[in-house]
């Protein structure tokens, strides 16, 4: 019993080490969620998602270009900057954004010495296919 507890330690260790380990088990079920909604729901074009870089730095700049790409390229999403988290907030809770990204202040910091750094996400859930569709082109926008 013991042995079997100290192997999933170490797994868990690995995984929560690995961003992209991380991100793919994220992302998978997202998609998975996405493809469910469009099948039932028709296609989301143009959700409005915020993004709220309380960071600035080198790292989360590559993700807002990342999403900003995204939103161009498959058109699922538009990205919308904000301020703070409270304004993010707020915005959700009226139904002016589908979902909102929060990128914490030291991500860079954490990003560049390997601390598997999380972002915040916030969805609208009055039209959750629309959110989870969101949510999934964020989520692979921001996987290395």
């Amino acid at each position: 019993m013991m042995g079997m507890l100290a192997i999933a330690e170490r797994e868990l260790r690995k995984f929560f080490h690995s961003p992209l380990l991380l991100g793919v088990a994220l992302i998978g079920p997202l998609v998975q969620l996405l493809l469910m909604g469009n099948a039932f729901g028709g296609k989301v074009t143009r959700s409005p998602v915020g993004v709220v870089d309380l960071d600035g730095g080198s790292q989360s700049v590559r993700l807002r270009e990342a999403f900003q790409a995204v939103a161009a390229n498959a058109d699922t999403f538009r990205t919308v900057p904000l301020a703070d988290e409270a304004e993010a907030k707020g915005a959700v809770a009226q139904g002016r954004l589908k979902a909102a990204v929060i990128i914490p202040a030291h991500f860079t910091r954490r990003v560049l010495r390997d601390e598997a750094p999380r972002i915040g996400l916030l969805l609208e859930t009055r039209t959750p296919s629309s959110a989870v569709a969101s949510a999934g082109r964020c989520r692979k926008s921001s996987t290395p």
